[in-house]
């Protein structure tokens, strides 16, 4: 019990510390980092999205939704789920790794 405990607050810690480092650098978008944020927090709930849930959570016209994926895929924050032409994936990798991490 002692160590599921352990392993529950180190998890804890390191998305907290993720969080806050993508926090970051989506400080630096400008007119985007407001849709910016409220994606990033979604992807916590919700780690796969596609084109069409950023615009349900953003409100952005699909053209600015694309471009906040894009960007999102140049700071790393999301990856490419498969090579679909249409209708694609993307992930928060970093985020999910941390389930997967052993120690």
């Amino acid at each position: 019990m002692i160590e599921i405990s352990k392993e529950a607050v180190e998890l804890s810690r390191k998305i907290i510390e993720l969080r806050e480092r993508d926090r970051k650098k989506i400080a630096y978008l400008g007119k985007s980092a407001k849709p910016a944020l409220l994606l990033l927090e979604r992807l916590y709930n919700q780690p796969f999205i596609t084109a069409k849930n950023v615009i349900e959570i953003t409100k952005l016209a699909p053209p600015n939704a694309n471009n906040l994926i894009k960007k999102f895929l140049k700071l790393g924050v999301l990856k490419e789920w498969g090579n679909r032409k249409r209708n694609r994936v993307f992930f928060y990798e970093e985020y999910l790794n941390l389930f997967h991490q052993k120690e």
